[in-house]
């Protein structure tokens, strides 16, 4: 284990950063949303308009990825997310911050899209469920120390929106700086769904429900702990706690997988 996260060191500690960022935002949002007295159906919306551009960007940001290059296409969808991060503080409007969202989800679905393609062509076939269950537990544990930043600062201030758009940007560096070769780049048919349902129906099924679930806990799960009476402590420790117990599981998933 330890000699797989040495040898991709510099994807996951790219990974970490950005998930650390991402997981704060995501909690942040939705407590600011209640304090800018947002409804809830409003809240939905801006939450689940992330969604909306993640899908987008699983269609199109391959294609970007193939133009570009591995390298300057996560420069310029992280330079994107981090401008965007700020952005939510500058104008609280919920339309803008539904258009924000959607940019957001674009950009970050590009990142991973990076990240993961790489750790594919770099992992053999009897390692790859290892190599992916590494890169989860990083995922996962950044994610839930994001929920932790929110000590560092107001909900109702500035301060939280910029540490999250810093660490954004952070995560550039480890990318821009690796040694780790580029996978090479090269052409590939699009999956239609059907034809993916075709292969895996439990799979698209699955997922399908699985997205559902964890989609509304992140869009609402920490505005519903605010309201039933939690500070940002417990606020944190709620969303963390979900994400935790995910976390431990992957590395005995990766072994049965490979």
């Amino acid at each position: 284990m330890i000699g797989i996260a040495v040898s991709i060191f510099a994807l996951l500690l790219s990974t970490a950063a950005l998930l650390l960022g991402i997981g704060l935002q995501g909690t942040l949002l939705g407590l600011r949303a209640g304090v800018e007295n947002y409804s809830m159906t409003i809240t939905g919306i801006v939450m689940s308009s992330y969604f909306i551009g993640f899908a987008l960007g699983s269609y199109y940001c391959p294609r970007i990825i193939r133009n570009f290059g591995h390298i300057r296409a996560y420069a310029a969808m992280a330079a994107m997310a981090s401008a965007a991060a700020i952005s939510y503080a500058i104008n609280t409007d919920p339309w803008l911050w539904i258009l924000l969202r959607v940019l957001t989800g674009f950009c970050i679905v590009g990142l991973y899209v990076v990240i993961e393609s790489w750790l594919n062509a770099l992992a053999s076939n009897t390692m790859r469920g290892r190599y992916f269950g590494i890169y989860m537990i990083i995922t996962l544990l950044a994610m839930a120390g994001g929920q932790h930043l929110l000590r560092l600062g107001d909900v109702a201030s500035f301060e939280l929106f910029a540490i999250t758009t810093i660490l954004i940007v952070l995560s550039l560096i480890p990318v821009v700086l690796t040694r780790i070769p580029q996978p090479e780049l090269s052409s590939s048919k699009h999956l239609k769904l059907k034809h993916l349902f075709a292969i895996s129906p439990l799979g698209v099924v699955g997922s399908l429900s699985a997205g559902l679930v964890t989609g509304s806990f992140w869009g609402l799960g920490a505005l519903y702990a605010a309201q039933i009476g939690l500070d940002e402590t417990g606020v944190a420790w709620l969303m963390s706690a979900i994400i935790l117990g995910g976390a431990t599981i992957q590395w005995p998933l990766g072994l049965l997988s490979d």
